[in-house]
């Protein structure tokens, strides 16, 4: 059954809601992020809405690190709903993330891939649409000049307490000028440094809850 659900996922960030058409993030579509670079605080701006779906299971298809599970302890989440699959060729991901969009069993899946094509993309959104779970594709910057059928696309770079959020696409008019979203205020913590930590003990001063990732990568 296809999602006819209008209604956007709070996204805890009120400057990001009013911005969206739904007021929140779309569910049972593809949502495509252009990133500068992997880990400049993506679950951080997805933390509110993962927190609002995971009594379904969470899947992360090829995360660049590996997920900081007291982080998400700290976050209040539950480990047990969190799923990190790796693979190592690009059609192996497309089909997990294919099948678990088709299944329905999970809440929100979030897939990190370098390189999709066109066609591809859309063959995931139509997957998408059968159910109500967040979906989100995390791309490189370069990304954002490429078509998409994504109904929503966001280009994310870092900025000193927070993340500039350029809307490169959405429902209705198109948005002109970046939106500020802070993440960080009032702690000590760089926005660079969001996920380059050894291990899972937080460095002193960073609070526990804003680690998504260590910094061991996949082999």
């Amino acid at each position: 059954m296809l999602s006819t659900s209008g209604l956007g996922l709070e996204t805890g960030f009120p400057l990001l809601s009013a911005q969206l058409p739904g007021q929140g993030w779309p569910l049972g579509s593809l949502i495509d992020f252009a990133l500068q670079q992997p880990g400049i605080g993506e679950l951080q701006l997805l933390k509110p809405a993962l927190l609002q779906k995971q009594k379904l299971p969470i899947a992360l298809i090829n995360p660049p690190l590996i997920p900081n599970i007291i982080a998400w302890q700290q976050w209040g989440a539950n480990p047990a709903q969190l799923y990190s699959i790796k693979t190592c060729y690009l059609a192996d991901a497309l089909w997990a993330c294919e099948k678990a969009l088709k299944q329905g069993c999970f809440g929100a899946v979030l897939l990190w891939q370098e390189h999709i094509h066109s066609a591809a993309l859309r063959r995931l959104h139509l997957a998408a649409q059968h159910h109500d779970a967040l979906f989100v594709i995390m791309r490189p910057l370069q990304s954002a000049i490429q078509h998409s059928p994504a109904p929503l696309r966001l280009q994310l770079k870092p900025q000193a307490k927070g993340l500039s959020l350029q809307i490169i696409k959405r429902l209705g008019k198109p948005l002109d000028s970046p939106v500020f979203i802070p993440l960080y205020l009032n702690t000590r913590h760089e926005h660079a440094l969001l996920d380059q930590h050894k291990t899972s003990t937080p460095a002193a001063g960073r609070p526990q809850s804003e680690l998504a990732y260590t910094g061991h990568r996949h082999h």
